[in-house]
């Protein structure tokens, strides 16, 4: 197997098939509670804010390389287009789909954004609001960025010894299938659902690992990081505001700020020691 086979492999390892045992994890233990379930996706919010931050950082660094003209077309061109492409599928989403803002269920928090009855009706069942395709959608722009850096970093300075390297990106990984999950978590394990929507999330991080392996442009490579950084700061909004909507009442927005400050910080400690490997 060549070296590129093998740093393809590891990319399938590290950053598409663990989504799928944290989805799992996630729906089939009813007993988690909505409160463990929204810190998920404060964690989801913790680790976008670090790859946001990452990725702003990488197009910067890379102002030498390219001219002002060139790196502002770019990057402005990238991030409006990342964030241009979820907003427009969620506008498509929500002229198609009934949303679950139209049900309201007075259990633990007054209004129900994601957690609705799946047994309430067959029809309510399949039109459920599809937050967890946006959450994927947004992983799914952001990994072929992320695929190609973990190949070029991979190839060009770790040389063969992985272990070290490959564990923030499976973190990361793992991660982001417990955010994915979040939203049907109240919902029955559906394998193909699963399977669908871990594809989704994950198989383009495999895809950008396969065009790490072409000789790339830089600013191709500025083009797909602005791309990535567009789609997480509209993900980021989005997903504020879906925890802010349904904020308990004894709860301080400030608890939940600073919960994901920490998930932040955590995050940035994990992405920071990775490169310190590298």
């Amino acid at each position: 197997m060549s070296d590129d086979s093998v740093l393809i492999l590891m990319g399938v390892l590290s950053g598409w098939l663990p989504i799928y045992p944290s989805m799992v994890f996630v729906i089939k233990n009813k007993w988690l509670k909505d409160g463990t379930i929204y810190t998920f996706l404060e964690i989801a919010i913790g680790v976008m804010l670090c790859h946001f931050v990452a990725t702003c950082s990488s197009v910067f660094h890379t102002h030498h390389l390219l001219s002002p003209p060139q790196q502002i077309i770019l990057s402005s061109t990238g991030f409006i287009l990342g964030a241009g492409i979820l907003m427009a599928y969620v506008t498509l989403r929500d002229a198609l789909w009934i949303g679950p803002e139209d049900v309201i269920m007075m259990e633990e928090f007054d209004n129900k954004l994601f957690f609705l009855d799946p047994t309430s009706s067959k029809k309510r069942r399949f039109n459920i609001h599809a937050l967890r395709y946006d959450l994927a959608l947004c992983y799914a722009i952001h990994s072929v960025g992320a695929g190609v850096a973990f190949f070029l970093h991979l190839n060009s300075k770790y040389q063969g010894t992985y272990g070290m390297t490959l564990l923030p990106y499976l973190l990361f990984t793992v991660i982001e299938g417990l955010s994915i999950a979040a939203p049907i978590a109240r919902f029955p394990l559906s394998w193909p659902r699963v399977l669908i929507i871990g594809s989704i999330a994950g198989v383009p991080f495999v895809f950008g690992a396969g065009l790490g392996s072409v000789n790339l442009s830089t600013s191709f490579i500025v083009f797909l990081s602005s791309l990535s950084a567009g789609s997480l700061f509209y993900c980021i909004i989005m997903l504020m505001e879906m925890i802010s909507m349904n904020q308990r009442s004894d709860k301080s927005p400030l608890f939940t700020a600073l919960r994901v400050l920490l998930f932040f910080l955590i995050s940035s400690f994990l992405h920071q020691g990775m490169h310190n490997h590298l």
